[in-house]
């Protein structure tokens, strides 16, 4: 198994609801474990009124981070940070946060569509976050009138090609997963 996910949302200001998702994401390390795989795939959250950004859920997911990442790492489980959404899902973001997180036990899951969404260049993305990937989704987005919509794989926008061609320059040694997302019959996709 390439990894084990969780869909936590640790941008919480209430403390008793971010106590419920850091132990959500502590039940993943558990169950992780047990079915043998290292890694677990994880969120920061989503934009809120109290959070509308990653600045100002910073310091929550900073200290929210440190907690499962030092209980992750007392079970030799490696945390793979999904760039997903809009609150912690650019670039200079993810390097914030795990610079500030430092810990060998929070890595990233890179998603290379998912960047097109914060408009970034896919690409340029991978190459400056490679090195901290443990696991990498592989998908396609297409831009249409302003708004980013799934695709099948190798019919969107993004330069797949480029970001796989980036990923073996950079050494990655991590899972590749296929996502899709579109709204065709799995079955086409």
């Amino acid at each position: 198994m390439g990894a084990y996910i969780v869909g936590n949302d640790l941008a919480q200001k209430d403390k008793e609801e971010r106590e419920r998702q850091i132990s959500l994401v502590k039940h993943g390390v558990e169950r992780a474990s047990q079915l043998k795989t290292d890694i677990l795939r994880v969120f920061a959250g989503n934009p809120k009124p109290d959070f509308p950004n990653y600045q100002a859920a910073k310091d929550i997911l900073v200290s929210s981070f440190k907690e499962v990442s030092s209980f992750a790492k007392g079970r030799g489980i490696t945390l793979a940070l999904e760039n997903h959404g809009q609150l912690c899902a650019r670039t200079d973001e993810i390097l914030d946060l795990l610079n500030e997180v430092d810990s060998p036990s929070l890595r990233l899951n890179l998603d290379i569509a998912n960047f097109l969404e914060v408009g970034e260049d896919p690409v340029s993305s991978v190459r400056k976050l490679a090195h901290l990937a443990v696991h990498t989704h592989i998908k396609d987005f297409k831009k249409v009138d302003g708004k980013v919509i799934p695709t099948l794989v190798g019919e969107g926008d993004i330069d797949l090609e480029g970001c796989l061609k980036t990923l073996k320059e950079k050494n990655y040694q991590g899972y590749l997963s296929l996502e899709y997302e579109a709204e065709v019959d799995s079955k086409v996709g």
